[in-house]
């Protein structure tokens, strides 16, 4: 298990049927933009998060820019601590490896608020380049996840009665797939252990002095 620490640019769309308008009746106006505490803003959260995710701009700050259909779009810059699962350093430094972040509502169901990966854009345009990594793919999914608990529940009437409340959330998962640039090992790792251990076994078949005879001290 490991974790990984990046700067990104969230960004999230949905549509709210408040903030529909005409853009006859409004100069043809299309798009404006609003402060996003003064809407309303799904709960997004990173669930195999680390620490607490840090923002460079507050939240309350950021501006959400708004179409005429109601669609709002609202985008965050945010640093994130992740943990990695099932990461294997066995075939180091020629490895390659996997870490998934996954988003989704904190409380809302499916029922309330159903979430889907939008378009990936294109690697090259996206990401910065790394001294250590290259990136294999960056993919979009999404996974159901069924949540069961019991509560026990009191009525009017002294009764209680034990309710099975089961939730289907639904998660975002984007996976991450690097591969390490074993180059960079190879010559501050590899090669010199090479070149040492190649020294060392010269030295134990040279001889110590100019007849060439060997003595042992």
């Amino acid at each position: 298990m490991g974790s990984m620490k990046f700067l990104q640019w969230l960004q999230t769309m949905w549509r709210d049927s408040n903030m529909r308008w005409d853009p006859s009746e409004f100069e043809n106006v299309i798009s404006t933009h609003i402060p996003s505490k003064a809407l309303w803003r799904p709960d997004i959260a990173v669930y195999n998060q680390m620490v607490e995710i840090e923002y460079p701009q507050a939240r309350e700050d950021i501006l959400a820019e708004v179409f005429y259909d109601g669609t709002v779009k609202l985008v965050y810059l945010q640093a994130l601590e992740i943990r990695c699962h099932g990461f294997d350093l066995s075939q180091f430094p020629f490895d390659q490896q996997t870490c998934t972040t996954r988003y989704g509502s904190w409380a809302q169901s499916n029922e309330q608020i159903l979430l889907t990966t939008g378009k990936v854009i294109e690697q090259d345009n996206q990401f910065r380049n790394h001294s250590e990594w290259d990136i294999v793919s960056f993919i979009g999914r999404t996974e159901d996840v069924t949540y069961s608990s019991k509560i026990l529940l009191r009525n009017p009437n002294g009764t209680e009665r034990l309710l099975n409340d089961t939730k289907i959330f639904r998660e975002l998962h984007y996976d991450l797939t690097l591969k390490r640039k074993a180059s960079f090992y190879i010559f501050t790792l590899v090669l010199p252990s090479i070149i040492t251990t190649t020294i060392c076994l010269i030295g134990l078949f040279a001889p110590f002095d100019a007849s060439g005879n060997r003595e042992e001290k």
